[in-house]
């Protein structure tokens, strides 16, 4: 694979890596929560409305992933972190300075109740972390699997 096809390649992978991670997270693990916090009637979520919707935000939430991860990668890179360990105290850094202070300003200023506005906080930056934290060190793999 050329170099120039890798640097789209990897954030993809990346990108679908997070997007299941997240559809398992909102899933089967705490939609219940989730559906609670959101205010969404679990009865209407299964409706075929409800499923279309639903693929289009899955859609978009991968294109985001990519977005993200794309910029994940580049700065992973232009920071030198090329082992595993570096990757994942990258990632780390990274959640922390830059997407769990979006997720907070985000749960801030929703205008859901303080209890459904800090347990999407929670599930939001959750999941994030977990994203980087699985994802980083794949970077590195791949990016050592190319050459």
């Amino acid at each position: 694979m050329s170099q120039n096809l890798a640097i789209f390649v990897i954030p993809f992978i990346g990108a679908v890596i997070a997007t299941v991670l997240e559809s398992i997270w909102y899933g089967p693990l705490f939609s219940k929560s989730y559906m609670k916090a959101m205010g969404v009637d679990p009865m209407l979520a299964g409706t075929e409305e409800a499923k279309k919707s639903m693929m289009i935000s899955v859609v978009l939430e991968l294109l985001m992933n990519f977005v993200l991860f794309f910029g994940f990668f580049t700065i992973l890179g232009i920071a030198g972190a090329v082992t595993y360990i570096s990757s994942l105290i990258f990632a780390a850094i990274f959640w922390f300075f830059m997407v769990m202070p979006l997720k907070a300003s985000a749960a801030i200023w929703s205008d859901k109740s303080t209890t459904s506005k800090w347990v999407l906080f929670g599930l939001g930056s959750g999941i994030s972390l977990l994203s980087f934290v699985v994802v980083s060190p794949m970077f590195i793999w791949l990016v050592n699997f190319i050459k």
